[in-house]
């Protein structure tokens, strides 16, 4: 049995000459959805695409479902039961290559404005699978690279209105920095990659900057298969038999990418409380001694305990230690 990227290799390569070349006719036919109700002073109003592919609308169909499900009709408004949930949507992409829809949602608590939520959800066609911005780079190389190129966009853009103060510089460190792209709302087009910031991603309620890099900058960063797992190492230097399975399934290599990511941005986070809160400087020391710690634990126990690479003791590994740590 071929490994999954070697498998993916011959299709893989395909994959990477469509996505920078010119986009082909579109694949799917999108309908649009609709779910409302109206009870007192309670609405929901959703709307989302329907596409005919199953694998597409389970995901966009979920999650549609999940925001009109954010109100519930049977309790009195509080904080945390919005009186209100509106969704609507923008096909930004739809080819032979790639489907790319932006679901825009509002749930409204009563306050000063609705909470907004812009959520990109990118398909490669014409199977429907779901992929992520860090699948379609190599790894830690690929992510650095797209940082690097959004961060001095931002500054360049935000710097023509505001003065770079420190505060802002570190915002925009941590809002495009290389672990805040794990899930990133993206544009992949033929010839550049947009990146879009929304509320409270880079400084508070406004919106970022909209991010073009030319794909020239980025092709030699591109993976000829984006269907192969990607976990947050290299997969050319997977010795043990954990690195060996966490490289053979998409869903785990996602689960290692998605801790790594949480891990990288606690670390950054409690350094700046280090450099910016000298009085508590020795109690955030210790706080970030315990990250550091805690997760040297978790990994050695999950060395420990799936030491043979056994894909359903890594899955339990990687849930437990998601669902309690880095919760912000």
């Amino acid at each position: 049995m071929l490994h999954p990227a070697e498998d993916g290799m011959k299709f893989g390569t395909w994959v990477l000459v469509g996505l920078l070349a010119a986009p082909a006719m579109a694949q799917v036919t999108i309908e649009p959805r609709h779910i409302h109700t109206v009870k007192g002073k309670r609405e929901v109003d959703v709307r989302y695409p329907h596409t005919g592919n199953a694998a597409v609308d389970k995901v966009l169909g979920g999650y549609a479902k999940g925001t009109a499900g954010y109100v519930d009709f049977s309790k009195p408004n509080d904080d945390l039961n919005p009186r209100s949930a509106s969704m609507n949507f923008r096909v930004l992409r739809n080819d032979s290559q790639m489907l790319t829809v932006a679901l825009d949602s509002n749930l409204d608590y009563g306050g000063a404005h609705p909470m907004p939520n812009g959520k990109f959800f990118t398909f490669l066609m014409p199977d429907g699978v779901e992929v992520f911005l860090p699948e379609l780079v190599y790894g830690a190389r690929g992510l650095k690279r797209i940082s690097d190129l959004a961060k001095a966009q931002i500054r360049s853009e935000t710097a023509k209105t505001v003065m770079l103060t420190e505060n802002l510089q570190y915002d925009i460190d941590s809002g495009a920095g290389p672990y805040s792209l794990e899930h990133k709302s993206f544009i992949w087009k033929p010839d550049e990659l947009v990146l879009s910031f929304g509320s409270y991603e880079l400084f508070g309620y406004p919106e970022g900057p909209d991010v073009h890099i030319p794909m020239a900058q980025l092709a030699d960063v591109v993976r000829p298969n984006p269907r192969a797992p990607q976990p947050s190492f290299d997969c050319d230097k997977a010795r043990s038999a954990i690195e060996k399975t966490l490289c053979g399934s998409v869903e785990l290599a996602r689960q290692d990418r998605s801790l790594e990511s949480q891990y990288a941005y606690a670390l950054d986070r409690q350094r700046y409380y280090i450099v910016h809160f000298s009085k508590n400087a020795q109690k955030e020391q210790a706080a970030l001694d315990k990250l550091v710690a805690e997760q040297r634990a978790w990994q050695a126990e999950r060395d420990r305990q799936c030491a043979n690479g056994e894909a359903s003791c890594l899955a339990a590994s990687y849930k437990k230690r998601l669902a309690e740590a880095y919760r912000f």
